[in-house]
């Protein structure tokens, strides 16, 4: 970030200590409080450029030198401070979770996608709407197929939260 303008830098280190630029102007545009995720590809999701306007785009590269817009405009409102997890029952998922959106409302909505493109609102969830969070995701046969979000501090534009709720979806 400098200063509030985003940037689209991308930069890269095979051993956390030297750092290398994969590229100075990457496909979309400068941003900042985005968040990446993926498995078998790497999703750039939202952010803001300027701290008022959250973008809902999503982006996605092998080889982050090159990327490709998968969509402009991916459903969920335009936010920044959300959290994406990659997660895999039957099949894999990329999921979107709370965040700030324009009017500096949080959000504690659940998206997800299969392919970045096409994302469904799969519920609101238990736990506080804040931005800034981590999130864990569990899902496998010992949940008795349910899928369990489990989130960790954050802000909630008053209070910095202490913490640890779950929410399950099925």
């Amino acid at each position: 970030m400098d200063g509030i303008t985003g940037l689209n830098e991308v930069w890269y280190s095979e051993n956390g200590v030297d750092w290398q630029l994969a590229t100075g102007n990457a496909g979309f545009s400068g941003r900042w409080g985005h968040k990446m995720g993926g498995l078998f590809s790497n999703y750039l999701i939202g952010g803001t450029s300027d701290g008022q306007t959250g973008l809902n785009d999503v982006w996605e590269t092998d080889d982050f030198i090159i990327w490709k817009l998968l969509t402009g405009n991916a459903g969920f409102s335009g936010r920044w401070g959300h959290t994406v997890v990659y997660g895999i029952k039957y099949r894999p998922y990329i999921y979107v979770i709370g965040g700030k959106e324009n009017n500096m409302t949080y959000l504690n909505d659940v998206w997800r996608s299969q392919d970045g493109k096409n994302w469904t609102k799969i519920m609101d969830g238990n736990f506080g709407k804040g931005a800034g969070h981590s999130l864990m995701f569990f899902s496998d046969i010992t949940l008795a197929g349910k899928e369990v979000f489990r989130m960790i501090g954050g802000y909630d534009g008053a209070n910095y939260l202490n913490q640890l709720c779950d929410t399950e979806y099925k």
